[in-house]
């Protein structure tokens, strides 16, 4: 049963049961058993869609690799993962996600794959940005190194003025690396004093005080 279920554990104590297809979870602790699980397994929609378009792959498929679709295994959170990354990508639409055209392809792609609102994308982005800009803020307090911060300003057609900072250093595989880490509307007037105001807040917002850097225009 567990090729269709997560274990959630309490410790070292397995206490529940998610399942992989449609989410939700069950008591599995050792003194109530899995039978919830397996009664699950026979009704669960979800699952059923996933083993359908697998039986549809293996009739398919060529007779020289009949094993292929033996190893692939669903996973929904990592298809929703992937959709995300898409669109922040290639910077696309969030109402993708609701065109009529993309669903259909989609769903030609894989039945159980549950498409969401173009208002949950948005937030799932936003979190995706969160947990990155979390990482990255990680990475650069353990740097060694020093980090040189560059920005970039221009005016957009609604004469509206924007500065982009990007921090560059060498990583500890003596790569150079180079991330965007503020972007933000600049008031005016562009002089030394409101810059350097935009700078200070964006070492403040990434705890960049006591790293040593070198600011270049």
């Amino acid at each position: 049963m567990w090729n269709d279920f997560d274990p959630i554990y309490d410790g070292n104590k397995l206490m529940e049961a998610k399942c992989k297809h449609c989410k939700r979870v069950f008591v599995a602790a050792r003194e109530v058993g899995t039978s919830s699980c397996l009664r699950h397994m026979l009704v669960c929609e979800e699952r059923a869609k996933t083993y359908e378009f697998l039986d549809s792959m293996k009739s398919t498929m060529s007779q020289s690799d009949p094993n292929s679709s033996e190893k692939w295994m669903y996973d929904s959170d990592r298809a929703h993962f992937e959709l995300v990354r898409m669109i922040v990508l290639h910077e696309l639409p969030f109402r993708i996600v609701e065109y009529q055209g993309f669903k259909k392809f989609v769903h030609s792609l894989n039945p159980a794959f549950q498409l969401v609102s173009r208002t949950t994308i948005r937030l799932d982005c936003i979190n995706m940005f969160v947990q990155h800009k979390v990482t990255l803020q990680d990475v650069l307090q353990k740097l060694d190194s020093r980090v040189s911060l560059t920005l970039d300003m221009w005016t957009s057609r609604q004469v509206m003025s924007y500065m982009c900072i990007t921090c560059h250093f060498i990583d500890e595989k003596w790569k150079l690396r180079k991330k965007v880490i503020w972007f933000s509307e600049a008031d005016t007037p562009h002089d030394g004093t409101n810059l350097f105001n935009i700078m200070l807040d964006c070492m403040e917002d990434w705890s960049l005080q006591k790293k040593r850097f070198s600011p270049l225009r």
